[in-house]
């Protein structure tokens, strides 16, 4: 943050009775922003499993968004901003398509960097002839994003800040296997080997290996898949959270009291 954004931030802190952070790399920032050390406590945020939990027919959701039959998916879920390295993902993507047929991004979300994003798919298919006019697809904002993930073959988040990675987590329950930078609260969310593959921020060379390794490697996809859908129902439940905030509001109000 710039110097006004940490002197609000050491205002808040001071008045604060306690301070949530969402991941421990967030923590970090607020006390680098001045706020004291003790106030903060790291609650990553949950979600419920149950839209995760249903039986989807891919072959509706790719009616629905227009998609190939019988492609193998790649998918981007989030805001187009350029803090979510959506470009990043397309570039690599240029290099894995040119090793696999049927291959199509399906890039979900909307926000600043749309046309940007557009304009760079455009060059990529008009530059790499394997790149066929359908290789990318832009969905748009949707509420379908539970049925997309569960047809996709991986899933890549490539963002340059991310501050805990809700995108991984419905990923994760999902039982998709994936491909993410380390940035921020990612590097907490995702095991690296274990779940999925974390690269560095900004590595291109290094995002397009991971893709291929996942795209090339059925087993380790699956067994990413299932693990992270474990670390899911233990961390990042919904009501682990609610739990979480419970037992900080009640120290906060037994403090108070004393």
């Amino acid at each position: 943050p710039g110097r006004f954004s940490r002197f609000v931030l050491k205002l808040i802190g001071r008045k604060s009775a306690s301070v949530i952070a969402v991941s421990e790399a967030v923590k970090e920032s607020l006390i680098d922003a001045g706020l004291p050390a003790d106030k903060v406590s790291v609650i990553p945020n949950g979600i419920d499993l149950d839209p995760f939990n249903n039986i989807f027919n891919d072959e509706e959701t790719r009616r629905f968004f227009g998609l190939q039959p019988q492609s193998r998916i790649v998918l981007g879920l989030g805001r187009l901003s350029f803090e979510k390295g959506f470009d990043l993902l397309i570039e690599a993507f240029g290099e894995v398509c040119s090793q696999y047929e049927n291959l199509q991004l399906v890039i979900a979300g909307d926000g600043p960097e749309k046309e940007n994003l557009k304009h760079q798919a455009n060059r990529l298919k008009n530059c790499n002839p394997q790149c066929r006019d359908d290789s990318i697809v832009f969905t748009g904002r949707t509420d379908k994003t539970a049925p997309l993930l569960h047809a996709a073959s991986a899933v890549v988040i490539p963002s340059r800040e991310e501050g805990q990675g809700l995108v991984a987590i419905e990923a994760m329950a999902s039982k998709r296997p994936i491909a993410a930078s380390s940035a921020g609260g990612l590097s907490e969310t995702i095991q690296d080997c274990a779940n999925g593959l974390l690269v560095p921020v900004g590595d291109i060379t290094c995002l397009t290996a991971a893709l291929i390794r996942l795209l090339s490697d059925s087993e380790l996809s699956l067994k990413f898949g299932e693990a992270g859908r474990k670390r899911v129902e233990s961390l990042y439940t919904s009501k682990v959270m609610i739990d979480r905030l419970d037992q900080l509001y009640r120290a906060v109000v037994k403090t108070g009291k004393n």
